[in-house]
């Protein structure tokens, strides 16, 4: 199994569904025999081009993902990310 496709292709599937994760770590994948799950979608939200024209409308708190695996702008401070 070609685990770096399986895991861009759960991420293409959850973004195809206008869905972001927001805590993408190994830990939240699940490995079968043949396939590799993403799991834990507890920090997820709709993607804000789904939710409606005003793409300034949906606000997110910046207490997303676990420490180790948060992006570099959300470490240092930002007060918006995409």
């Amino acid at each position: 199994m070609n685990l770096a496709y399986h895991l861009l292709k759960c991420v293409c599937a959850a973004h195809s569904a206008k869905i972001m994760h927001r805590d993408i770590k190994p830990s939240n994948f699940l490995m079968g025999d043949s396939n590799l799950l993403l799991c834990d979608f507890g920090q997820a939200r709709v993607s804000p081009d789904f939710l409606s024209e005003d793409k300034t409308a949906a606000k997110y708190t910046l207490q997303v993902g676990s420490r180790w695996y948060k992006a570099p702008e959300l470490l240092f401070g930002a007060k918006q990310y995409t």
